[in-house]
C-alpha cells in the first residue's frame, strides 16, 4: 500500500464514549486492505493504520535494505536517537 493520504473524501468522524476505541467504516478498512490486527503507526502529529503483515513485511524489506553494504553511510548506521 503506497504511502499517500486516501482521498479526503473518505474522512469521516466518529465518536465512542469511553471505549478507548475509535470506529474505522467498512470504506475505509476495504480501502486500506485493513482486517482483525492492524498496526497504529505515527510519527508527531499523525499516524496511519495498517494491517499488521503489511508493515510487517514493508519494515523487513526496508531494514534489509539498509542493511546492505553501502546503502547507508557508517556514521547514520550508527546513530541513536
Amino acid at each position: 500500500m503506497p504511502l499517500t493520504p486516501a482521498p479526503c473524501s473518505l474522512a469521516r468522524q466518529h465518536y465512542t464514549a469511553g471505549a478507548a476505541r475509535f470506529l474505522v467504516p467498512p470504506r475505509l478498512r476495504e480501502y486500506a486492505k485493513l482486517d482483525k490486527r492492524v498496526m497504529l503507526v505515527g510519527q508527531l502529529n499523525k499516524f496511519q493504520l495498517w494491517d499488521e503483515d503489511a508493515w510487517n513485511a514493508l519494515a523487513d524489506a526496508e531494514l534489509a535494505a539498509i542493511q546492505k553494504p553501502g546503502a547507508m553511510p557508517d556514521e547514520l548506521r550508527d546513530l541513536i536517537l
